[in-house]
């Protein structure tokens, strides 16, 4: 499925980007990064950039309760890494996940 702005520059897909990181491979990550989305792939994505040292901003357009990542995945903090911030465009507010 095409989603317009993926083809813009610094967009790379989720699964794209953690098989560019599981291969090793350089990828033009910046210090900061957006992710957009609330699955399994958009938290790994955004676990991993903040692995690789990127300041991770999630957007999720509902509250991070309805997020439809396994709960766990999305409250567990990776690796010495601190949690993201989540933005719901929604309601205009930050959320900054807890571990649990």
């Amino acid at each position: 499925m095409y989603l317009p702005g993926t083809e813009l520059t610094g967009v790379i897909p989720a699964l794209p980007f953690l098989e560019g990181v599981e291969r090793e491979e350089k990828l033009p990550i910046g210090k900061k990064v957006v992710v957009i989305g609330g699955g399994n792939a958009a938290i790994d994505s955004a676990r991993t950039a903040r692995r690789l040292g990127a300041d991770v901003t999630i957007v999720y357009r509902r509250e991070r309760k309805d997020m439809p990542a396994i709960p766990e995945r999305s409250r567990r903090p990776s690796t010495r890494a601190q949690s993201c911030s989540i933005w719901r465009p929604r309601t205009g507010s930050w959320a900054t996940p807890r571990a649990a």
